[in-house]
């Protein structure tokens, strides 16, 4: 196991050679500063690299942990992220090039690409070239 920090820029420090042999990689992004609650510790993880044998996309959790001043108890909570509705948001907005999206969401261009099928499948997106999405129900992003 190997535990890193990232930059200033939300990527690992360094060499991405570290990466190349790794089957995991998990980022946690800090939650804290959107939300409403801002007792005890909230983040969100993220497999960015989830192993190759990985049927399943894995998504996107918040987890919330809260330690009560009264008897020290701790609470842990999580929840599933919506990354689907905010992949179709950010084409909305006019993001709709694959590595944009990808910086934006802070996945990798496979993840984005998986969505993409995902909401293709579904009938509600549609590839205008190799790299780019656009809605299917003809109106263009804004």
């Amino acid at each position: 196991m190997i535990v890193h920090h990232a930059g200033r820029n939300g990527e690992m420090r360094g060499t991405s050679k570290r990466e190349d042999s790794v089957f995991w990689i998990i980022a946690l992004d800090d939650a804290k500063k959107d939300a409403d609650d801002k007792r005890g510790a909230r983040f969100v993880t993220r497999f960015t690299k989830p192993s190759r044998n990985t049927q399943e996309e894995i998504p996107p959790l918040e987890w919330h942990l809260i330690t009560d001043d009264a008897n020290g108890k701790v609470t842990i909570s999580y929840e599933k992220t919506q990354s689907l509705e905010v992949f179709m948001q950010l084409i909305m907005d006019g993001v709709t090039d694959c590595g944009d999206l990808a910086e934006e969401m802070k996945v990798s261009k496979g993840s984005i690409s998986k969505s993409a099928k995902r909401m293709m499948d579904a009938g509600r997106l549609k590839k205008t070239n190799r790299k780019r999405y656009e809605l299917n129900d003809g109106s263009e992003p804004s």
